[in-house]
């Protein structure tokens, strides 16, 4: 008779030690889960910010090209203009 209710406290301690360890086990996987959830987010963010960065620095850069290039043409044209001045009144 003992020895059966040593054997039913003990099956009823590993079943109540297996759902405490299921249930461990359960929360460990949700937080993993919701870790990864918040660094795939910051990493979207992080993208996001990141390629702003970069329109941002591509239209500066941009725009800076386009002032050297307006500056260059008007060079080469004050340039043409002192040679075509030039030519016409022989200098």
């Amino acid at each position: 008779m003992n020895k059966k209710i040593v054997a039913v406290v003990l099956i009823m301690l590993a079943g109540g030690a297996w759902l405490y360890l299921d249930h461990l086990n359960r929360q460990e996987q949700l937080e993993a889960e919701q870790t990864r959830a918040a660094m795939e987010k910051a990493r979207a963010e992080a993208r996001t910010r990141f390629e702003s960065m970069l329109r941002s620095d591509l239209t500066i850069c941009l725009a800076a090209a386009e002032k050297a290039a307006k500056k260059l043409a008007d060079e080469k044209a004050a340039c043409q203009l002192t040679y075509d001045t030039r030519m016409t009144h022989g200098w």
